[in-house]
């Protein structure tokens, strides 16, 4: 009844979560995938995919309860509540009822497990495959029945699917049987018939179980393609992309530290129980044991100071909390140091007791030995691989919290102040604990991150905005696919993880190489996809941040700066339309502005030099009237301040406009205080000018100027200003479209 209400209450706590805090695109990739596989495509084919097991869950949910975040959020909080009894079964086997309640208990309601387990991602699955896989060696060892390392590896290997990383449990699983059997006192010739046994079964089952899905999806695709992403070849997803060591060891360090701030309440008893078993020989040494938990404590502090050295990199995960919950966090780590060492021996004594270790006692160790090789293999380290360590956590604490609560409750009177004194250090320690993390909790709930920052809200509001101005076979370029799903429009051209174009390249620049479907558009197909009017709308999403990545990409660049203007923002993410004709005034960050003495940078809809001087601008503040009134598309273009001219530039590389009109006029202020502006416009292919229009400028009402514009070739057009030696009066206000 325990096990069953705390699953009933910690799903009901995560679903809380995944309504109330703000969520990220990778949960709209696996989203959108999922609608893919229900619509009939199949992975690695149709659409490139990473780990295929998590994808078909939440197809299976959103074709059940519809396709929306709480359909995706099940597939993310139901694995992590059914890894509650796992861990419970699996702690009763090794140690008792007690000490496996506590470890369900904790692993229903440790603040950091609910809430990376409300992450839209694989994570909860792979750590329930996890799970399964080590309740399988626990009764393979219990029972001694061969059959268990049969079902580890089949578990593992399927597994493989639902995370690759899973891998690595089959891999370091000889170690720890070769470890099993020579503390069981066979001799060398028994141990290694044992020990080849056991690989060969849980190899054998874990490569006929991976090879078999392995197989099937390559008869759909392509066995090489599937070779290249689960291989060591260098793809994108492959298991070689995340063997690197890019990542400074300052920034590590930095990881390091903010995953200690969400985890202390479970690395404490955690690190208790482990300094016990290691040093179980010593624990009648009390000083020694002390001196070796505290010069542990000093070393810790030591790297979790560390990350100041390092700047913060919010695509890792990482983040800075209020100072109350810094401070909060090292008075934590200080108070739990010392209330650890003082009740190290009464909370120990029981672990410590005379007697051969439980071999079963290992597994913990093993399993978050093994966790901790997969996540250094990661070159680029991630705040939420953390959340990896969370059932062996969870496994490590359980005994040295169960033991402060049996030293509670086995007074026999308490209300005796012998025994209340007794019983005070695990009281403090457990009480402490408690509080830490609720101080996590809270910290984890308020603290804004920029890796997790798209509300439901706005998600469902930018939606809704494009699917009510496009039609259903639009396209749109979005970093967070469930954007155009839940707006029942497609991707452009498919691309559901924008975040892989986020490099440079020659051009035409194709993310992953060798890709015999054609998943990946290179750039060049994308610019002219986008330049034919083939997407509708861009979402300026952050995470990916969609601006930066085109503008890594110099024709992708240009393609956007010409063919799309801000139509609008909404919820802080910027909504960029299609548009067929090409309007300066809204077009101004697609210019190059400069005159005889200076260049300008673009800032606030306008053109300024390092002194203030303005040359261009569409703000409307800006502007100044001709007839008493300002245009939509007006746009100031100032002389210069000296002598000279002032140029505004424009490249149109493979032009499709064909025609060319531009209105100008002084403005109301300068009549009568100017001599006048010289308005000039050129155009160009490559050197040889195609047309030059001129015009002095005195009067305050529109002139208008039109000419036809060759197809095809990359044509420049230059507009240039000059009044002699300009005053502030100079107020010369044009408007300049082109059209197809």
């Amino acid at each position: 009844m325990v096990i069953i209400v705390s699953m009933i209450v910690g799903l009901f706590l995560r679903l809380l979560l995944v309504v109330m805090l703000p969520t990220t695109w990778d949960g709209g990739t696996f989203l959108y995938w999922a609608n893919l596989v229900n619509n009939g495509e199949i992975p690695y084919r149709d659409f490139f995919i990473r780990d295929p097991v998590y994808i078909y869950l939440i197809a299976i949910s959103i074709r059940t309860f519809g396709i929306g975040l709480p359909a995706l959020s099940l597939a993310s909080v139901v694995p992590s509540i059914l890894t509650v009894p796992v861990l419970y079964r699996i702690s009763r086997e090794i140690f008792d009822r007690l000490t496996g309640l506590v470890s369900a208990l904790t692993f229903s309601f440790a603040p950091a497990v609910v809430w990376y387990s409300t992450v839209f991602d694989e994570r909860s699955l792979m750590l329930l495959f996890s799970a399964l896989g080590m309740w399988a060696v626990v009764r393979s060892l219990k029972s001694g029945n061969k059959r268990f390392l049969v079902l580890f590896g089949m578990i593992i290997g399927s597994g493989t699917f639902a995370y690759r990383g899973i891998a690595i449990y089959a891999v370091t699983l000889p170690l720890f049987l070769a470890f099993y059997h020579y503390r069981s006192g066979f001799s060398l010739r028994e141990l290694s018939k044992k020990l080849v046994l056991g690989t060969t079964l849980s190899w054998g089952t874990f490569l006929i179980a991976f090879g078999s899905i392995f197989l099937l999806f390559s008869a759909t695709s392509s066995f090489n393609w599937m070779v290249s992403n689960f291989g060591f070849s260098g793809q994108a997803e492959s298991a070689g992309s995340f063997i690197n060591a890019q990542t400074s060891i300052s920034f590590k360090d930095r990881i390091f530290y903010v995953a200690v701030r969400e985890w202390l309440y479970l690395i404490v008893p955690a690190s208790i129980f482990t300094a016990t078993l290691l040093f179980r020989r010593l624990s009648h040494r009390l000083n020694l044991a002390l001196g070796i938990m505290m010069s542990s404590v000093a070393a810790f502090l030591v790297a979790t100071l560390a990350w100041r050295t390092a700047d913060p990199l919010s695509s890792f995960g990482a983040y800075d909390p209020s100072n109350l919950f810094l401070c909060s966090f090292f008075a934590f780590l200080i108070i739990l140091a010392g209330i650890s060492a003082a009740a190290y021996h009464g909370v120990s004594r029981s672990i410590s007791s005379k007697g051969s270790t439980p071999i079963g006692w290992i597994l913990p160790i093993f399993w978050f030995a093994s966790t901790a090789v997969l996540i250094a293999l990661f070159g680029a380290p991630l705040v939420n691989y953390y959340y990896y360590f969370a059932p062996s956590l969870a496994l490590l604490a359980s005994p040295t919290i169960s033991q402060a609560i049996r030293q509670i409750t086995s007074s026999a009177n308490p209300r005796l102040l012998s025994q209340i004194m007794h019983t005070r250090l695990p009281v403090l320690f457990l009480t402490i604990l408690v509080a830490n993390a609720g101080v996590t909790a809270a910290m984890l709930y308020t603290t804004p991150m920029s890796w997790k920052n798209q509300s439901l809200s706005s998600i469902h509001d930018i939606a809704s905005y494009i699917q009510a101005r496009t039609s259903p076979q639009d396209e749109i370029l979005v970093g967070n696919p469930a954007i155009a799903l839940l707006a029942q429009r497609k991707t452009a051209l498919g691309i559901t993880e924008l975040q892989l174009y986020a490099t440079t390249g020659p051009e035409p620049f194709v993310p992953v190489a060798n890709d015999p479907f054609h998943l990946f558009p290179n750039v060049t197909e994308i610019s002219e996809f986008m330049a034919s009017g083939g997407v509708k709308y861009v979402v300026a999403d952050q995470f990916p941040p969609t601006l930066y990545i085109i503008g890594l990409h110099p024709l992708w660049k240009e393609t956007f700066l010409t063919n799309f203007v801000l139509e609008t923002m909404i919820d802080g993410a910027a909504i960029y339309r299609y548009s067929p004709t090409w309007d300066l005034s809204q077009h101004l960050d697609a210019v190059v502005a400069f005159n005889n003495s200076t260049a300008y940078s673009y800032t606030y809809q306008a053109f300024v030099d390092g002194f203030g001087h303005l040359l261009i601008s569409s703000w409307y503040a800006s502007l100044q009237t001709v007839g008493g009134t300002i245009l939509s598309d007006q746009v100031l273009f100032h002389p210069p301040f000296v002598s000279g001219n002032s140029y505004i530039q424009i490249s149109l590389p493979r032009n499709k406009y064909t025609n060319l009109t531009t209105s100008f006029a002084l403005a109301d202020g300068a009549v009568g205080k100017s001599n006048g502006v010289s308005y000039s416009v050129q155009a160009r292919e490559g050197n040889q000018q195609l047309f030059l229009f001129n015009r002095l400028v005195t009067m305050n009402n529109w002139q208008q100027f039109s000419t036809l514009l060759p197809t095809g070739p990359d044509l420049t057009i230059v507009l240039t200003s000059d009044s002699g030696v300009s005053s502030s009066y100079d107020w010369l206000q044009i408007t300049l479209t082109l059209q197809r």
